[in-house]
């Protein structure tokens, strides 16, 4: 029997600062990538089609809309390794521990049609020396041909929802290093955009429910756990240095933001975290109490996201009132 090819499908939109280590990573493992770029400004396509095994093609979408996106991943890999192929399913910026040759790889591999598998999800800080684990993340389905039907349009990670018969694992020694708080500023840029987006896409949704969504990182509680040797020296004899990324100074998203406060006037965002916290005070369309909203939000951000504490209760009575009373 044939075995079954492995695909991994990703979506681009200017990741130059990781591409180039994201495709040597994968290009190990993987027959085929499939990556999906939606108009990039970057060098990302140049770099891509330097890999022979990346299969590159259009996103169209002129915003985020993560059904179409997933919907052209899928038909293209199953137009180059038909519907019996492993799908991985990863953003560009999550890379595999490099313990290929495991059991439990042999197991993903040997999976029947239909199984899913969640890797623990392991979020690098800034430095690369330590990580946290925050819960575990989809990553591959073993494809039987089922047909897409969407599942969302922000944050919708998984290709299908699973049903009660659908086969799942929790892979416990292959693991997910997502790279995305190791440039901070990158990624405070990319939810600022985030809470725009989701103010135009829902507008019903609170701000402070959406503001509080995009800071759950700012917490005390998180683990500082020392990042294994291993992975580190197990990619240097693949002659891949884990920490070779390209930090940046400008970013896409901020460049949106400014997009939709052009379209929709400033006014439209009064009430989200449209400028960095230093320019706070001189942000278009705010008056004196979205300010003192948004300087309320920033600084007890820390003290929401604790696990427990009178300070805790307090900030979070406070935000149903604010949410509630005042409808914000």
């Amino acid at each position: 029997m044939l075995s079954k090819k492995i695909v991994v499908l990703t979506p681009v939109k200017n990741e130059a600062w990781i591409l180039p280590l994201f495709c040597k990573s994968a290009s190990i493992w993987a027959d085929y990538i499939v990556i999906a770029d939606q108009g990039s400004t970057d060098s990302s396509r140049e770099i891509v089609k330097e890999f022979s095994k990346v299969a590159l093609i259009e996103n169209d979408s002129l915003d985020l809309d993560e059904n179409y996106r997933d919907k052209i991943l899928l038909e293209k890999a199953r137009e180059i390794a038909g519907t019996n192929a492993i799908l991985f399913r990863l953003d560009a910026d999550e890379i595999l521990t490099p313990n290929f040759e495991s059991t439990e790889w042999d197991e993903i591999k040997q999976s029947p049609a239909g199984t899913f598998w969640r890797f623990k999800w392991l979020q690098l800080y800034p430095g690369f020396a330590y990580y946290w684990e925050n819960n575990t993340a989809f990553g591959v389905f073993v494809d039987d041909g089922r047909e897409y039907n969407g599942h969302g349009i922000i944050h919708s990670r998984e290709i299908f929802p699973r049903t009660e018969e659908d086969e799942e694992h929790i892979a416990s020694e292959i693991q997910l290093l997502h790279f995305q708080f190791v440039d901070w500023a990158r990624m405070q840029s990319k939810h600022r955009y985030y809470q725009c987006f989701e103010h135009i896409t829902f507008p019903t949704k609170s701000a402070i429910e959406i503001f509080r969504k995009y800071h759950w990182m700012y917490n005390s509680d998180l683990p500082h756990t020392s990042v294994l040797n291993s992975w580190m020296e197990g990619y240097d004899r693949l002659g891949i240095d884990l920490k070779d990324i390209s930090f940046e100074e400008e970013f896409w998203w901020d460049k949106k933001v400014d997009e939709y406060l052009a379209t929709y006037s400033p006014k439209c965002f009064r009430h989200f975290e449209t400028y960095k916290p230093s320019k706070l005070l001189f942000a278009k369309g705010k008056n004196v109490f979205d300010v003192l909203l948004l300087a309320y939000l920033e600084s007890t951000k820390r003290i929401y996201n604790r696990k427990k504490g009178i300070l805790r209760k307090i900030v979070r009575k406070i935000d149903h009132v604010l949410q509630f009373k005042f409808h914000i």
